[in-house]
């Protein structure tokens, strides 16, 4: 759908479309590595019922990311027309890529604090809210703001890269919210061990 909007635009807002989605990629790559290492830890302290230490690793891995992310959100803003010589030498392409970054690079630390809520949430087994912060933040935040930015509000190209920055940022909003309300730390699975132990032990006698 975001390419449909993009596609009305011009090669040279396609072609930095495409070069934008490669380095969010990149991002994503590193995100999911933390999202998954996150995902284990949570499930295994609220498995176990220790939820103060969940909350302590939820805050330190959003805390992580977000830094670690930024710091890198500065080094894209820096060299962000020489990031994208790597892809395509095209004049124009290299201005609205320079002007691509420098809306919404600044989006992605939030970007990072998105994913590692869906840690949270996958690995608290509480997924319900954050499959909705996602419809939120695609479909709405995204998709439908793009669209009215771009031609109803007739800003062109700038207005797809507002969307997509709005969007990161209102989904990190949302999420960081959702793990400070704490609805997640509650235990879904109920392992009755000791109850099926008694069991064995009365059928063997």
């Amino acid at each position: 759908v975001m390419m449909s909007i993009v596609s009305r635009l011009g090669t040279a807002i396609i072609a930095t479309y495409g070069i934008g989605i490669r380095i969010i990629d990149l991002i994503q790559a590193f995100t999911f590595g933390l999202m998954r290492a996150t995902s284990i830890m949570i499930g295994q302290n609220v498995g176990n019922e220790m939820y103060a230490r969940a909350e302590k690793i939820a805050y330190r891995n959003i805390l992580l990311t977000f830094a670690i992310l930024s710091v890198g959100a500065v080094f894209l803003l820096i060299f962000r027309e020489p990031i994208f010589q790597t892809f395509i030498n095209d004049p124009m392409v290299v201005s609205e890529g320079s002007v691509f970054m420098s809306i919404f690079v600044p989006s992605i630390p939030f970007f990072g604090i998105f994913f590692v809520g869906g840690a949270v949430a996958y690995g608290s087994g509480h997924p319900l809210a954050y499959m909705v912060v996602g419809i939120i933040r695609l479909w709405i935040l995204r998709v439908l703001l793009a669209y009215t930015l771009t031609f109803v509000l007739g800003l062109g190209s700038v207005g797809v890269w507002i969307a997509m920055t709005i969007s990161n940022v209102g989904a990190g909003i949302l999420t960081i919210l959702w793990v400070m309300q704490g609805s997640w730390k509650r235990r879904v699975i109920e392992i009755h061990a000791k109850s099926n132990h008694d069991k064995l032990s009365s059928s063997t006698n």
